[in-house]
C-alpha cells in the first residue's frame, strides 16, 4: 500500500503486512461493539495500523457502547492516542476520513489535546481538494461538527491568520460578511448596506467557515444526493452561525422539494416559494393528522361506553331473573354497586355473596330508617294529643313492623 504508515509513538508501526491484513483490520475495526474491544483491538494490532486504519477507529467511537465504568476517562486516553496519530499523518488522509474524524469527536462532545484545527486546514488546503472529495452528506454532517465544536469549545476553533487561507476561502467570507453586516438575525438582511466590510476574524469565526463549504457544495452540485437529515444538519448550522447564503437555501430549497414531491406533490414556481409552501402544507397535515386521531380516540371512547352500559343492562337483566341470591353458577354476573354509588360488574360466587351481603344490609338500613320515621311520627302524636292510648298504638305498630320485617 502507498498510504503513509501511523508513526507515533504510541503507535509503531513495523513495516510489512499484506494487502489482505489490513483489509482484515478494516473490517475488525468496523466491526467493534464496546469499548473494551477497541483498546484490545489496538494494543494487539498496533504494529499493523495506518494512517486510514486510526481514522476508521475514531469514526468509529461514537456507536461503541460507552456505558462503562470511567468510559470518559478510557475514551479521552484513546483520543488523544489517536488524535496525535491523525496530526501526524494527516497528509495521507483522503477528505471522508479527515471529515469523519471530525465528525465522530463531534459526536462525543469531546476534542483532542491537539485539537481538530490541523485536520481542518487539511481539508482546505489545495484550495479545498480533499474537500471537493467528500459527499455532500458529509460535507453536510462536517457543517454540524463545526458548530457544534464550536459551541463546546469556542476559543479553541479560532480562526488561523486570513492570509493564510486559500484566496478563494477569503472571497467567500468577505462575501459572508457582506451580507450579514448590520444584520443581528439570520432572517434580515438590510439590502441597503453595499459597503465591504472589513476583514476583520472574530473570536467565534470557525477556523473553517461555512462559505468554504457552501462553495463546496454548490460547484460540486452534492446537494442533489442528500437527504433530508443532512438538509436539516445544513440548516441548523446555518441558522447556529447567522450564515446567509441565498444560493445555497434556494439549491436547499430545490432539494428539500424534491425530497417531499412524492409524498406532497408541489406547482412549479420558484425554489423559495415552494419551500414556504411545503412547510406550510406539511403543518397543516400534521394537524389533521392530529386532530383525526383525536376524533378516533373520543369515538372509541364513546363505543366503549357503549359496550359498558349494554353490558351492564343485560348483567341487570340476569341478576334480576336469578335473584341475587344462591347462585351456584360461578360464572354468574351480578350488577352491584360501589361505595360511591357507581354501577360495579362482579363476577363468581364470591362476588356473589358480597354482593347478597350487601343488598342485605342496603334493605335493612332502609327498614329501620322507615321504622323510626314511624316512631317519631307516634311521638309527635302523642306529644300534640297528650293521650297515652296513641302511644300504645304507636308501640304496637312499631313492633309489628318489626317482626313483619
Amino acid at each position: 500500500s502507498s498510504r503513509a504508515a501511523v508513526e507515533p509513538s504510541s503507535l509503531q508501526h513495523h513495516d510489512g503486512g499484506s494487502d489482505r491484513a489490513q483489509q482484515q483490520l478494516a473490517q475488525s475495526i468496523a466491526s467493534l461493539e464496546t469499548l473494551r474491544d477497541a483498546e484490545e483491538l489496538l494494543v494487539a494490532q498496533r504494529s499493523q495500523f495506518r494512517a486510514e486504519h486510526v481514522a476508521l477507529l475514531v469514526a468509529r467511537f461514537p456507536d461503541l457502547d460507552l456505558e462503562v465504568a470511567n468510559a470518559h476517562i478510557r475514551i479521552g486516553q484513546l483520543l488523544k492516542l489517536t488524535g496525535d496519530a491523525l496530526c501526524m499523518t494527516r497528509a495521507a488522509l483522503l477528505g471522508p476520513e479527515l471529515a469523519g474524524a471530525v465528525i465522530a469527536f463531534a459526536r462525543l462532545g469531546a476534542m483532542p489535546p491537539g485539537g481538530v484545527v490541523p485536520l481542518l486546514q487539511e481539508l482546505s488546503a489545495q484550495a479545498g481538494a480533499k474537500m471537493a472529495q467528500c459527499s455532500g452528506g458529509v460535507l453536510c454532517s462536517l457543517a454540524w461538527a463545526l458548530v457544534r465544536l464550536q459551541g463546546l469549545y469556542g476559543g479553541a476553533l479560532q480562526l488561523a491568520p486570513l492570509e493564510l487561507l486559500p484566496e478563494w476561502q477569503k472571497q467567500q467570507h468577505h462575501h459572508q460578511r457582506q451580507l450579514s453586516h448590520g444584520s443581528n438575525s439570520a432572517h434580515v438582511i438590510h439590502s441597503q448596506d453595499q459597503e465591504s466590510a472589513p476583514l476583520v476574524v472574530e473570536d467565534s469565526t470557525l477556523p473553517m467557515t461555512l462559505a468554504a463549504l457552501s462553495n463546496a457544495l454548490l460547484q460540486g452540485r452534492k446537494l442533489k444526493q442528500v437527504t433530508g437529515d443532512d438538509v436539516a444538519k445544513l440548516a441548523w448550522a446555518m441558522a447556529k452561525t447567522q450564515h446567509m447564503d441565498l444560493p445555497l437555501l434556494d439549491a436547499m430549497a430545490q432539494r428539500v422539494t424534491s425530497v417531499c414531491s412524492a409524498v406532497l406533490p408541489l406547482e412549479e414556481q420558484d425554489p423559495s416559494a415552494a419551500g414556504f409552501q411545503l412547510v406550510s402544507r406539511l403543518a397543516h397535515l400534521s394537524l389533521g393528522q392530529r386532530r383525526m386521531a383525536l376524533k378516533a380516540l373520543q369515538q372509541r371512547k364513546r363505543e366503549i361506553r357503549v359496550k359498558e352500559m349494554m353490558a351492564l343492562r343485560a348483567a341487570r337483566k340476569a341478576a334480576l331473573q336469578a335473584g341475587l341470591v344462591e347462585r351456584s353458577n360461578k360464572d354468574a354476573l351480578l350488577l352491584g354497586r360501589s361505595e360511591q354509588g357507581q354501577p360495579m360488574l362482579l363476577t363468581g360466587s364470591k362476588q356473589a355473596g358480597d354482593a347478597a351481603a350487601a343488598a342485605a344490609t342496603r334493605t335493612e338500613a332502609k327498614h329501620v330508617r322507615v321504622g323510626s320515621l314511624v316512631c317519631v311520627s307516634c311521638v309527635c302524636v302523642c306529644v300534640c294529643v297528650r293521650a297515652r292510648v296513641c302511644l300504645c298504638m304507636g308501640a304496637l305498630l312499631l313492633s309489628a313492623w318489626c317482626s313483619h320485617t
